[in-house]
């Protein structure tokens, strides 16, 4: 995938607004004559992997002579997902009009991902700390967590338009335009229309400064044989919050462009309107159709038709180029609104999934130990050990698979209150085949803590600590196969979801690290197609440059973020009675990391969160389609309006 697209594309499920509401219970009493006056600081970092909280946030209102204050003033944060967000609580007692500084009542460090993720509910409860000694009673502060919609319940419903595009081209009429003389010269003509004039919808909401942000764009889509002149699109569904955030009278701009190999596609026309003035047409009213959602909709969930007038068109602003190829002065391009509908269910979020422990997050690794890495104590090796004959020991400069390990690792670690992280390797030769090349045994997956019992280390720096260990301790082989560790865990992930009261309570993101080529191509895009119908996702970081033939192709396209779908052909023999069976739907990121690598002498610092966030992009959009596509709902979601309408 191209970097940024895929940020872009699932920006509505990886980011939210949270609003957090804080209160204490039980603060030591630092005032001699009356009780403490307290107040909460909340800290950050602008860095998130410093060790210190340079950014304040927000501070609360002082409360005055009261031991379990509960504040009004709330601390507004954007949640991201793919981000490292450490936090600190901070509890002061007020002392105006003295020369001393305020006194320290308590203090509380964590992430905001954590708190998302604690408890039975969005409600944390927590013992304050003190700074100097441990074990002493401080008292508790509770954080009340919140997601928020500026367009209130309502806005997260979602939006179906069904367009058809008239008289866009030179050459393709309108309606009912077409001649039955000539037969077959003209059905000829229009083939080769369909397969020329191929267009596409895009979609932008208006921002407060005037500016347009996109918020959709359709695939290209040819003429429609059935009806001469016609272009048939897919529907468009999006949620009123991305829409129009929540108010139907804010601009949006619908733009009807020709499809055009080099990317330089061509503007046809432009429809300035909004949500409310689409459903002012009057009229006979359309009817509801189930079609394939750009967004996850809950089984059961219908689409209330808007009254429309029959055939309702409306006229594109043709561009000021219209003189260019392909346009035409007599033409009047536009669209028919053939459907207009609101769902009377709302778009579930991730967070709706994932908080108050509702869904457990499981992050999973594989490390590629294959020779074409090259011999660690090599300066030009991706495995390079900075301190080769001491593998515990490399507390600086870490080479490209350790950074990789920790920006990913280091965020899916916040979502696993388990805290049992599977971690293998492939391609290598284990002791004691390594040492005897009449015995070149190849281990095609193996456990990177040596055990033979489970998997499992117990934190990223685990992880860690036993990869560098197997770079010192085996030896480097071939071939490079993907499709063992990830069949092993797909065979997890079942063994963790296949009881009916275990739907939906855990996900597994797999890490593959690897510098390039498949050898085993055709089990690997089983081994995905297999895995595309489980609870997980799989992120591939490719180290180095890739293969020397071909790159990091084969990565990109087991990607699928360009339109090839994985697919895998099933049963008969001989090309008899075989069928085709699809990936159920996109669960493979594949991000190369020289993309985040600096020439500078820290890269791992420079670039750690935006490779993170770019690996991790497709996370929470794939969470969610999982949910939905099984009709999962969240464990802990609040009743939408509609229900509460009910």
């Amino acid at each position: 995938m191209m970097a940024n697209s895929t940020t872009k594309k699932n920006h509505h499920f990886a980011n939210s607004t949270i609003e957090l509401s804080v209160s204490c219970r039980n603060l030591r009493n630092r005032d001699l004559a009356s009780r403490s006056d307290p107040y909460c600081v909340l800290y950050t970092r602008a860095r998130p992997w410093n060790t210190f909280y340079d950014t304040e946030l927000g501070r609360t209102e002082i409360i005055a002579d009261c031991l379990s204050p509960a504040w009004t003033r709330k601390f507004t944060l954007e949640y991201r997902f793919s981000a490292l967000q450490p936090l600190k609580f901070e509890v002061m007692d007020s002392d105006p009009g003295e020369e001393k500084e305020d006194d320290f009542l308590g203090l509380y460090e964590t992430t905001l991902a954590e708190l998302l993720a604690r408890g039975p509910s969005r409600s944390v409860v927590v013992p304050l700390r003190s700074k100097i000694l441990d074990g002493l009673d401080m008292g508790e502060l509770i954080v009340v967590c919140e997601e928020v919609f500026p367009g209130g319940e309502d806005s997260r419903m979602i939006v179906k338009f069904d367009f058809s595009g008239e008289q866009l081209l030179k050459g393709t009429g309108g309606t009912g335009s077409g001649s039955a003389s000539g037969g077959g010269k003209v059905l000829g003509r229009l083939k080769a229309s369909m397969r020329r004039n191929r267009t596409f919808l895009e979609v932008s909401r208006s921002n407060e400064d005037g500016s347009y942000s996109l918020v959709y764009r359709g695939k290209p889509a040819g003429l429609e044989s059935k009806i001469p002149g016609t272009t048939l699109w897919k529907p468009v569904q999006l949620p009123l919050s991305r829409l129009c955030n929540g108010d139907p009278r804010r601009p949006v701009k619908i733009a009807v462009l020709k499809w055009k190999a080099d990317g330089q596609h061509r503007l046809l026309g432009t429809l300035w309107s909004s949500l409310e003035e689409l459903m002012r047409a009057e009229g006979s009213s359309s009817s509801s159709s189930s079609s394939s959602s750009i967004y996850p909709v809950l089984p059961g969930t219908s689409f209330k038709p808007i009254t429309l007038k029959p055939n309702s068109r409306l006229y594109l602003e043709r561009p000021s180029s219209s003189a260019e190829e392909g346009s035409s002065s007599a033409l009047t391009p536009t669209l028919l609104l053939r459907e207009l509908s609101i769902s009377d269910q709302a778009v579930p979020s991730f967070l709706d999934y994932i908080s108050g422990g509702g869904t457990q997050l499981h992050f999973a690794v594989a490390i590629d130990f294959t020779a074409s890495n090259g011999h660690p104590g090599d300066p030009r090796s991706l495995h390079r050990l900075s301190n080769f004959a001491q593998p515990e020991d490399q507390s600086t400069n870490p080479n490209q698979y350790e950074i990789a390990l920790q920006a990913v690792g280091d965020i899916i670690a916040q979502y696993d209150s388990l805290k049992m992280y599977p971690a293998f390797g492939f391609g290598a030769a284990l002791p004691p085949e390594f040492k005897d090349p009449a015995r070149p045994t190849i281990e095609p997956l193996f456990h990177l803590n040596y055990t033979s019992t489970h998997p499992y280390c117990v934190n990223v720096a685990s992880i860690l600590e036993h990869y560098r260990q197997t770079v010192a301790a085996v030896r480097f082989t071939e071939p490079t196969r993907l499709a063992p560790v990830i069949a092993h865990t797909t065979a997890i992930a079942d063994r963790y979801s296949t009881a009916a009261a275990d739907a939906g309570k855990h996900y597994f993101v797999l890490l593959i690290l690897t510098d390039g080529g498949v050898d085993d191509l055709p089990e690997t895009v089983a081994a995905i197609v297999a895995a595309s119908s489980r609870p997980m996702s799989i992120v591939i970081v490719g180290i180095g440059e890739g293969d020397k033939e071909q790159g990091f192709y084969t990565m990109q396209m087991l990607d699928g973020d360009d339109g090839y779908q994985l697919a895998v052909e099933e049963g008969g023999s001989g090309g008899s009675g075989r069928i085709q069976k699809v990936a159920e739907r996109d669960i493979v990121q594949f991000v190369p990391l020289k993309q985040f690598i600096g020439t500078d002498s820290s890269p791992a610092e420079v670039r750690r969160e935006e490779l993170a966030q770019e690996v991790l992009a497709e996370v929470p959009r794939q969470v969610v389609d999982y949910m939905v596509a099984r009709g999962i709902r969240p464990k802990n979601r609040r009743r939408d309006s509609a229900e509460k309408k009910a």
